[in-house]
């Protein structure tokens, strides 16, 4: 299996370094102009949220709920820390501490096209990232997205690392230590990976099983401890406080309320947009929303937590009673998935953007540039995905987490903003198709179901169409 070229040694290599290292700056340059472009803009929808828990954290020292949602206490921690720091200023301090991470981003999703692909694929993602507007969008607002990404990718690169180091040595060990940490800590500001933490697990321990069942365990127990450490406390804090045994946060009943439920809801579209759908996409709203079963109720539960396991159950319930509704809605969920909309065209839609990024100079060519990178990011991805199946030791890795990553948010409340978990890696595997744009070599299989892929991309894309076109048309 031929392994692709690293970005260690000689003087190539310190100009390829030289190069990454400008274009992480490049990337946090873009990111910063934006944030005094876009200046001060209104909380909205979990925005608000969350500052009103940071908030409460800074003036009572205490971490609150927020009815239907126990977040992790990442990020409204750490609004709450810029509060007390710096007072009015701390939101200006956050976007700024946000454009900083994002070049940790940038910087992790260059190496990982250039180790699992090659140097050309690490120049090309952080070309894609530094104009990738979709993220860009996140740092000068107010989602905890890039504090989260900052966490995952290194974490991710760690564990690439590791899967590919032959010796058994204390650095890889190390290395399996660190990717352990950062695992927990980005579970601490966002539960999504709650499991796929738990798979890993199980990964590592059944990589070097058939050599030595001593040797795999303890690493496998390694690895468990080491995210163990950042979670255990809040789990136990969470114990205390709700007398509930949870890891992190308790969100995925109030997610399943508004992803499987009769009421459609996606919060790529502006609430006008939402009314008139049935008017805007009438094939797609007669073939997959049409005549819902009458909508499940929340549950009332004071416990938080006990709320939101009563509405996962309640949620379960709906879509075993009414399984071909539940199908249906799962393909529109999938399609707002991968729709080439974003928050940051939400937002233009919104009316959000004023002054410079207003202006139809800027907002046009900003649209149709955040309309086009997710369309060749997710249609490159495909192929490049296939290409890294066969020429990665690091496979296994990277075929999980797409395997957990998609179902858990494409299936549950499809949309943009949950597919941010996965957009730089989905851009590192863009690269690596992009980096060699070529079937020479390929193996018929892989073409094959790249043209699968596509067929279904399409497909889906064409599911949202009209409802795409009518919110560029409003923002345009």
């Amino acid at each position: 299996m031929s392994h692709p070229p690293r970005l260690t040694g000689g003087p190539d290599t310190r100009l390829a370094t030289r190069w990454l290292i400008a274009l992480t700056l490049l990337g946090a340059g873009i990111r910063l102009l934006f944030v005094f472009l876009a200046g001060d803009l209104e909380p909205q929808a979990d925005e608000s949220h969350y500052l009103y828990l940071a908030a409460v954290w800074k003036h009572f020292g205490v971490y609150s709920d927020c009815a239907y949602y126990l977040w992790p206490p990442g990020y409204p921690v750490f609004l709450g820390l810029c509060l007390r720091l710096f007072g009015a200023g701390g939101i200006f301090a956050a976007k700024l501490v946000q454009v900083l991470l994002s070049g940790v981003v940038g910087l992790v999703t260059m190496l990982l096209a250039g180790r699992l692909f090659s140097r050309r694929a690490a120049w090309i993602a952080g070309v894609l990232w530094c104009v990738y507007l979709p993220l860009i969008g996140f740092t000068h607002t107010l989602w905890p997205e890039t504090m989260y990404l900052a966490a995952f990718m290194p974490a991710l690169y760690l564990l690439v690392v590791w899967w590919q180091h032959g010796e058994r040595t204390s650095a890889s060990n190390r290395c399996l230590i660190a990717a352990g940490m950062l695992i927990g800590l980005s579970l601490l500001i966002k539960e999504v990976g709650l499991w796929w933490a738990a798979g890993l697990a199980v990964l590592v321990l059944a990589r070097d099983l058939r050599h030595s069942v001593a040797a795999a365990a303890s690493r496998a127990i390694l690895f468990a401890l080491s995210v163990s450490v950042l979670v255990l406390p809040w789990t136990l804090r969470n114990h205390e406080v709700y007398g509930r045994w949870t890891p992190v946060g308790a969100t995925l009943g109030q997610n399943l309320y508004w992803g499987l439920n009769g009421s459609y809801l996606n919060f790529d579209y502006t609430p006008a947009q939402l009314n008139q759908l049935a008017k805007i996409n009438p094939r797609v709203y007669r073939w997959l929303l049409a005549t819902p079963p009458p909508n499940w109720q929340r549950s009332d539960s004071p416990n938080v937590i006990d709320r939101s396991a009563e509405d996962v159950q309640r949620g379960l319930r709906y879509a075993g009673d009414h399984p071909g509704f539940a199908l249906r809605t799962r393909i529109k969920k999938l399609a707002d998935w991968v729709t080439p909309l974003s928050f940051f065209v939400r937002h233009y839609a919104l009316g959000r953007y004023h002054d410079v990024l207003a202006s139809p100079a800027v907002r046009r060519p900003l649209l149709a540039a955040a309309l086009v990178l997710p369309m060749v990011v997710l249609a490159s991805a495909i192929p490049g995905f296939w290409r890294s199946m066969r020429s990665s030791r690091a496979a296994t890795v990277l075929a999980f987490t797409l395997i957990y990553f998609v179902p858990t948010t494409a299936l549950i409340n499809g949309m943009s903003r949950y597919r941010i978990a996965l957009e730089p890696l989905l851009i590192v595997l863009a690269a690596g198709f992009l980096a060699g744009a070529t079937w020479r070599g390929w193996r018929r299989p892989a073409m094959v179901l790249s043209a699968v892929g596509w067929t279904a991309l399409g497909f889906l894309w064409w599911v949202n169409a009209p409802e795409v076109l009518a919110l560029v048309r409003s923002a345009w």
